[in-house]
Order: structure tokens, then C-alpha cells, then sequence
């Protein structure tokens, strides 16, 4: 009986293509499943409990939206680096990593439906459509992946090689109870040992952000809630953004999560963000003035928090462990040329600007 009313909810489904906007700049087109019968709800909704197959990759989840606005908001997190989704369903976090610089991106989900049908299809209608010239980002490759399943990471392997990825993302993929083993240890395959997972969470069936929190202290991994829509507030731009389907409801409950192995948690951003092209001035809790040339340095001191900068003239906040992931401080600039100011920094914030003389910025903590 079962089968058959899998095969009716199958038989029911039908695409339709319609606009997201993320962000000010970025608009696509995404192909997804339209709303089912009550009785083709109810149907999948089974299903969807009752095996391991992973089957709810055809609509955008609320989650996936979201992860793919903190993306776009936080472009620092994929820049330059090598992104892996897990259960990328219609594709919209892994288009929006590619399109503000992630060096190359898989998208995987576990529903080889899904990858033809969907994940594919926009893609391919989607990634040029918005941008053009030198600009041109260049592809997202797409395919199946079972989480846990040493077969298919194994097919993986052979198409995408044994090399880890800096960055894992996924949203909202975590509907019931037996998929968060079989995520984490999907994750301990593929994120490499200093490398980030991103995760948008929103609690669903038995699977609760306290739930999730146990498990991955388990696992050995460490985290952090570096978006939090109740603490937080939701900006009413996202808010006027969301798709028709996305539920008020499913977003406050949401967190964004970010999981790193232990020894690699200290801070949202690597030490080898080497500020070499000048003095950084950190007054300390004695008032003591400190100079140093390299987030590694900032860190061996405790200092409590810096400012660093790339080689693509990007300061990047850096958190150390016993400091709360969102801090308000006085800045005073110094010949820095433009620069987008803002009073609270997040975890994970960039501000770029355009070099000036010196190149020397000013960090004081205060108390809000």
C-alpha cells in the first residue's frame, strides 16, 4: 500500500518556475515542485518520515532561503574557496556562494530526481543570467550524494577527487531525527580539518536545536550560533523577500550555525589573513597599546578583538573563543580612504573599502 501511494504522489508532482530575489542584486528563476493535493501531501509527508531517502529537495525550504541571504550578506565565508552542499535541493545557496566568489562549488542532494530535474535545470538557467563579461563566475557541477553511504562517496571520489572542501553549506535539511547522524558523518568525510559548515537549522518533527546541539558535541565537533532570528530580529528587507511559501513561523525558530573540529574553532577566519600592509592599534582591557602584522599574532595574545586584512584589501573581524560572537565597538578611521562604516559587528562581517595613505585602523571596545 505504501508503494502505491508513493507512486500517486510522484505521479501528482508538476514544476513551475518562479522569481527569488536575494539581496539588492541577484534574481533568478527557480524551478520547483508546486504545492501538492491534501492526499499528495500527506503521502510524501509519510514517506518523508518513514525511509531515509531523501526526497524533500523539490521546493525551496525556508531555511535554504535564509542560509542563502547570510551568504550574500557574509560573502567572505565562501570567497575563494571550495564549497560543498549537502542537500542543495533547488540549488539557491549554491548559486548565490558561486556568484559572490566561492572558487568552485559542488551541489549535491540524495534524490537523483531532484539533480536531473531541478538542481540542474537551475543551474544551468540561472548562473549566467547574472553575470556578465569579466565577471562570469563560471559553473556549478551537480550530483547525487548519500549522506553516510561509503558507495556513493566513493562515486564522488572518482568524479571530484579525495581532496576536502573549505566550506560545507546546507539549509534546513534536517526534518527528522535519523538524518543528523548520517549528516555529521557526512561531514567529518568532506569538511577539511580547518574548514567551516554552515548550517541553517529550523527545528522540524523531533530534531530540535537542543537535539542538534547534543549531537554535535558528540561528534566532536564545536559550534557556534552566529545567526540568531529571535535574538536578533529579522531585517524587515529580508522579511519583504521571502517567497509566498515560506512560513513567519519556520523563520523565527531559525538559527544559523557554524561547525568547525575543535582545534579550528578559534575564530570565524583563518590566521593566514596576514594583515603585512599595516599596523593594526588594538587598545586592550588595560589600555595598552599592541602592534602586530598577523591574525596568528592577534591570537597567541588573547587579544580580545582585532581587525585584519588580505591581499584583496579586506579587514575581516576576528572573534577570539572567550569573546561573544557579536560585539559593539567605537572606530575611529585613519586614512583609509572610503570605507562603509557600521557600529556592530557580527561574527563574520566585511567591510571593504578602498585603501588610503596609512592604511592604519582604530579599534576600541565599548560598552553598549
Amino acid at each position: 500500500m505504501a508503494n502505491s501511494d508513493d507512486e500517486d504522489w510522484r505521479e501528482e508532482v508538476e514544476y513551475a518556475v518562479g522569481t527569488i530575489r536575494i539581496g539588492t542584486d541577484l534574481t533568478f528563476q527557480i524551478r520547483q515542485m508546486e504545492e501538492l493535493s491534501l492526499a499528495g501531501s500527506l503521502s510524501m509527508l509519510s514517506e518523508m518520515r518513514e525511509t531515509t531517502s531523501e526526497i524533500s529537495g523539490q521546493r525551496i525550504w525556508p531555511g535554504s532561503y535564509l542560509l542563502a541571504e547570510f551568504v550574500h550578506a557574509h560573502p567572505n565565508i565562501v570567497a575563494r574557496k571550495r564549497v560543498l552542499e549537502l542537500g542543495a535541493g533547488t540549488g539557491l545557496v549554491s548559486l548565490v556562494s558561486r556568484l559572490v566568489g566561492a572558487k568552485s562549488v559542488v551541489a549535491t542532494d540524495g534524490d537523483a530526481d531532484v539533480v536531473t530535474d531541478i538542481l540542474a535545470w537551475n543551474v544551468q538557467n540561472n548562473l549566467s543570467k547574472n553575470t556578465t563579461g569579466q565577471n562570469s563566475p563560471g559553473s556549478i557541477d551537480t550530483t547525487s550524494l548519500w549522506w553516510g553511504d561509503e558507495s556513493s562517496n566513493g562515486v564522488f571520489r572518482e568524479r571530484f577527487g579525495v581532496d576536502k572542501f573549505d566550506v560545507v553549506v546546507a539549509g534546513d535539511v534536517l526534518y527528522k531525527s535519523e538524518l543528523v547522524t548520517l549528516l555529521l558523518a557526512t561531514i567529518n568525510t568532506w569538511l577539511s580539518a580547518s574548514g567551516a559548515f554552515y548550517l541553517c537549522h529550523i527545528p522540524r518533527a523531533d530534531v530540535s536545536h537542543e537535539m542538534l546541539q547534543r549531537e554535535l558535541t558528540a561528534a566532536g565537533l564545536s559550534f557556534d550560533i552566529i545567526q540568531d532570528y529571535v535574538a536578533k530580529g529579522i531585517q524587515a528587507a529580508t522579511v519583504a523577500r521571502l517567497p509566498e511559501d515560506c512560513a513567519m513561523d519556520d523563520v523565527i525558530k531559525a538559527k544559523i550555525y557554524r561547525i568547525a573540529h575543535p582545534e579550528h574553532n578559534v575564530s570565524g577566519f583563518p590566521s593566514e589573513f596576514l594583515a603585512t600592509k599595516l599596523d593594526a592599534l588594538v587598545f586592550g582591557d588595560g589600555g595598552g597599546e599592541q602592534y602586530a602584522q598577523s591574525g596568528a599574532e592577534f591570537v597567541e595574545w588573547g587579544v580580545e578583538l582585532v581587525l585584519v586584512v588580505d591581499v584583496h584589501k579586506e579587514w575581516r573581524l576576528v572573534s577570539c573563543s572567550n569573546v561573544p560572537k557579536v560585539v559593539q565597538f567605537a572606530v575611529s578611521l585613519h586614512d583609509v580612504g572610503q570605507l562603509g562604516i557600521v557600529d556592530k559587528f557580527d561574527f563574520c562581517t566585511t567591510i571593504r573599502f578602498k585603501p588610503g595613505k596609512h592604511d592604519e585602523i582604530r579599534i576600541r571596545e565599548y560598552v553598549a
